[in-house]
Formats: C-alpha cells, structure tokens, sequence
C-alpha cells in the first residue's frame, strides 16, 4: 500500500442480540474513526417474528466495493453509475448489479 491511499477498513462483530459495525480509515501512517454502531433484534417483536417465520431474506451488504474502495458512491471502478444500468445491467461494464439480478430472477423476489 502507497503510504498516500486512502484505506477504509470495516469490522463487523456478529451477536445473538447486537451485531456491532465499525469503519476506520487509514492513510498508511494514521487510523482515524470514520463511524460505528449496531443493528438490535428483539425477540419479543411480533413482526420480526412473523416475517423471520415467513420470509426468506437475502442480504447483499455491499453491490459496489471496487467503486467504494475508491471513494465512489454510485458508481464502480469502470466509473459506471449503478443504479442507472438496474434493468438493463450487462456482465462487461456492471457485473454487480447483473449478478444480483439473475440471483433475484432464479430466487424469485415478492418485494423489493
């Protein structure tokens, strides 16, 4: 690593209850925060409950992590947008979001 990149680093502490996340970055000399927290469940939600019973979810955490490695919100290391190619996504210029979307075709998706 070039000392002058710009690294974000993101950890994830998985728990029953609370599953802890947190971002660092690192310039090849110093660690700064950049943020944290926590997602909760709660087993005596009647709607959690209902739809873990129900629902089979499929979680993507992150569609763009060339593009978010290099700073980029929206669109990935070819410097193509995202969410402008969603329906029309072709394996060359935005293999992310066509992998996903075959995925959400052979799986089926009732909500989006």
């Amino acid at each position: 690593m070039n000392n002058n990149e710009l690294v974000r680093i993101i950890g994830i502490d998985p728990g029953l209850r609370r599953t802890g996340w947190g971002v660092i970055e690192s310039d090849g000399v110093r660690l700064s925060y950049v943020a944290s927290g926590y997602v909760a469940s709660d087993s005596d939600d009647a709607l959690a409950e209902m739809l873990l019973q129900k629902a089979v979810f499929y979680i993507v955490p992150n569609m763009n992590p060339d593009g978010s490695f290099l700073g980029n919100l929206r669109t990935n290391a070819a410097g193509v947008n995202l969410n402008r190619v969603w329906g029309i996504a072709d394996i060359e210029s935005s293999p992310e979001v066509f992998y996903v979307q075959s995925m959400m075709e052979q799986t089926g998706c009732d909500l989006f």
